[in-house]
């Protein structure tokens, strides 16, 4: 992942926009633009509406008990934990790691283990994945 801006310090969204097309046709070959009818439009701007609303983009922290928060070679993550009785009880992971399992897979690792970091790293590690092995390092080393 990269700023444009880097390669092309000039570069403007109507630049862009102009460009894209001439672009697509070079790999893909010539093309006729979708027509668009005015129920695709009022449906685009539901969509539009949705995801710009501060609810989507802000949305609700879940309540939690403890955090663990860390930027590692393959994204950051930021897990919330709900303790009970000295076990997590549930957790929601958030991640910009290009893998789009990587959260619900480690939701489902980490409950009802103990809220151990070493407990915790065990447990990633028996996993044999390098995400889970690099967390479970950065969990030994840092603690929870």
């Amino acid at each position: 992942v990269c700023d444009l801006n880097e390669f092309i310090p000039d570069l403007t969204v109507e630049r862009m926009l102009a460009n894209i097309p001439a672009a697509f046709e070079k790999v893909y070959g010539r093309y006729s633009p979708y027509p668009f009818k005015r129920k695709d439009q009022k449906e685009i701007a539901r969509y539009i509406s949705k995801h710009t609303s501060d609810d989507w983009l802000l949305g609700k922290t879940p309540e939690f008990d403890a955090e663990i928060d860390c930027r590692l070679s393959f994204g950051g993550l930021r897990v919330l934990l709900t303790l009970r009785e000295g076990k997590i009880a549930s957790s929601k992971t958030y991640t910009d790691a290009n893998d789009d399992t990587l959260a619900g897979r480690l939701d489902a690792l980490l409950k009802g283990l103990p809220y151990d970091a070493r407990a915790i790293a065990d447990a990633l590690k028996k996993e044999k994945t390098i995400e889970f092995d690099e967390l479970a390092g950065y969990l030994e080393n840092e603690g929870i």
